[in-house]
């Protein structure tokens, strides 16, 4: 089991000095503060935030000292829909405290095609789409679609708004971001729109090899009771295999999908002061849990998290302290991984003032590449460095 950490950019230890010395310190300053080891947070374990959050006050969306998700109270929903789960699984790295599975749902109602192609449909004489799985060839994952273009301008297939998971949820009319892999997919094209216009297709982004994500326009504007439909075509023609779609929602901000902890001064232990501080986590794959793109996966629907970002914000400043995303597919094994405040920039505030001062944020994505996905936690720990790190 190793700590990871991002990299640093390896600025004096003067320059923390010199940081925290322009902060407000406390006026007794005891040895509690000194000790690089004590966790602020040891009394805020993790638990699993309650179901739901009350619009009429019942249960407030940004509480304080408990963990609860960051998009509660912003998705124009009673958050009735589990876009989020955190779930009590295996012990964690010690094999005693325990471990919590922090997942992302994956909003696509058939990612896997085990069973059948809906919603996908041929929208266009000029096109097929088939189930093929097995030894075939053209599969990716166990099953998968395999769409056959015939006219690079009209051809097409197409899905509706039951493509999506949450359509029954409020608001009717939502937006989301789609992932998916695609063998020949060179010459695929994508659209969206009331009707087909051939004129609107538009290229698809591909970070890695094999897995493919759709322009965030095409993703918006979804309705279950209404007409808009995303396509599919090709230029030129030809065939292409569609697997492991992903879709999240994307009409608010990537960081917002987060599980976090709000805290006053008073919510942590010994009090929150400014400075430096560290934020950890441990970190594995969950058992039974894959990537898209790993090749045994099958028609699994449970997919794994390949990052984890850790972050630090500053609710009075309304700032960002610092963030780090980590790769967790490079971890084979229980992992610590670190993120600490920047030596230029610590946690500033005025002592004694009333509120919310600093927000802690997990998230089981990378908000610059967002998927779904599912990942083991434990021991969340929040260090101060009263001297620097």
């Amino acid at each position: 089991m190793k700590l990871r950490r991002p990299p640093l950019r390896g600025l004096a230890a003067l320059c923390a000095a010199a940081a925290l010395a322009s902060c407000n310190m406390p006026p007794t300053f005891g040895p509690e503060y000194y000790d690089a080891g004590r966790n602020f947070i040891a009394a805020r374990s993790l638990a699993a935030p309650t179901p739901t959050a009350d619009s009429a006050g019942g249960t407030d969306p940004d509480p304080s000292a408990v963990w609860d998700w960051s998009w509660r109270g912003q998705t124009g929903t009673l958050n009735e829909h589990p876009y989020m789960v955190l779930a009590a699984a295996d012990p964690g790295p010690d094999g005693a405290e325990p471990a919590w599975r922090l997942e992302l749902a994956n909003l696509a109602a058939n990612p896997s095609f085990a069973l059948n192609l809906a919603p996908w449909v041929v929208s266009a004489t000029e096109s097929s789409v088939a189930s093929v799985g097995g030894a075939d060839p053209a599969a990716i994952h166990g099953n998968s679609m395999r769409i056959t273009i015939g006219d690079s301008r009209f051809g097409q297939v197409s899905a509706d708004a039951n493509l999506f998971a949450d359509g029954a949820w409020a608001p009717a009319t939502k937006n989301y971001l789609l992932a998916f892999n695609v063998s020949e997919g060179g010459a695929l094209r994508a659209a969206s729109g009331d009707s087909y216009a051939p004129e609107s297709l538009q290229n698809l982004a591909w970070p890695s090899a094999g897995r493919v994500y759709v322009p965030a326009d095409l993703g918006i504007g979804y309705d279950s009771a209404g007409s808009r439909r995303f396509y599919l075509s090709r230029q030129p023609a030809g065939d292409s295999s569609i697997d492991d779609i992903h879709a999240i929602r994307s009409d608010l901000d990537a960081s917002l999908w987060s599980l976090s902890l709000r805290l006053r001064q008073e919510d942590t232990t010994p009090r929150l002061v400014p400075g430096l501080y560290a934020f950890s986590v441990w970190v594995k794959r969950p058992v039974g849990y894959s990537y898209p793109d790993d090749p045994t996966r099958g028609d699994s629907t449970l997919y794994a998290a390949k990052y984890l970002t850790l972050r630090l914000v500053n609710l009075v400043r309304n700032t960002t302290v610092a963030e780090a995303i980590f790769d967790v597919s490079a971890y084979a094994d229980w992992t610590r991984v670190a993120l600490f405040v920047p030596f230029t920039s610590p946690l500033d505030f005025t002592e004694g003032a009333d509120g919310q001062i600093l927000r802690l944020d997990i998230s089981p994505m990378n908000r610059l590449r967002p998927e779904a996905g599912a990942v083991l936690i434990s021991r969340p720990e929040l260090r101060y460095y009263v001297d620097g790190f």
